[in-house]
């Protein structure tokens, strides 16, 4: 009786470890990500790129996990600079505390990776210092405004221990607003703590 007891405990406990394994990636998580941005504005027949820019920003999601492979995140992002350029020598442009709300659908590689897709909306605050005087506008004002945009992207993660994830992606936000276009290209690499 003592080994029928042992048998089906023992074959209770390797499906449970084998479940543990696969849910390394689903569930809440918070992390952080450092970023790689190229900010771009076009308006009136004119068209302004910046240089690569590099800031850092923090995440929090939950994924779900469904049938066999597919799981399903939501995340919300906050970035402390998107990227900057300057117009002509007339002035200077920023990108600051972006923050997103994203949908991640993802495919499962193996058992601790997955590659997802970023779809979400998002507002960035903007900041347009004059360097000379325009008009009414003096030399040195400072214009601030938000800009809400859609992010696209795509990303690779992986469960490098126990609770520990790791993440790379590329994602595109892309908003206009009083006629003008404004487009970041962004490359991330990120850590996450799985609850």
């Amino acid at each position: 009786m003592k080994k029928i007891l042992l048998a089906g405990l023992l074959s209770g406990i390797a499906p449970l470890n084998a479940m543990a394994e696969m849910h390394k990636l689903s569930g809440l998580y918070a992390g952080t990500f450092l970023n790689s941005s190229v900010l771009e504005i076009k308006g009136q027949g004119l068209t302004f790129e910046g240089s690569r820019e590099t800031g850092f920003g923090l995440n929090l999601g939950y994924n779900l996990e469904f049938i066999n492979a597919f799981m399903l995140g939501f995340e919300v992002q906050k970035a402390s600079n998107v990227g900057s350029l300057e117009l002509l020598n007339l002035a200077d442009y920023t990108t600051e505390n972006a923050i997103t709300f994203s949908l991640l659908p993802a495919i499962k590689v193996n058992k601790t990776s997955l590659v997802y897709a970023r779809l979400g909306k998002g507002s960035v605050d903007a900041t347009e210092t004059y360097r000379v005087t325009i008009g009414a506008t003096p030399a040195g004002t400072k214009e601030k405004d938000s800009v809400d945009y859609t992010t696209v992207g795509i990303g690779y993660k992986s469960s490098v221990v126990d609770n520990l994830s790791l993440s790379i992606e590329y994602t595109q936000n892309t908003g206009s607003k009083s006629s003008v276009d404004y487009t970041a290209s962004i490359f991330s690499v990120g850590a996450q703590y799985n609850f």
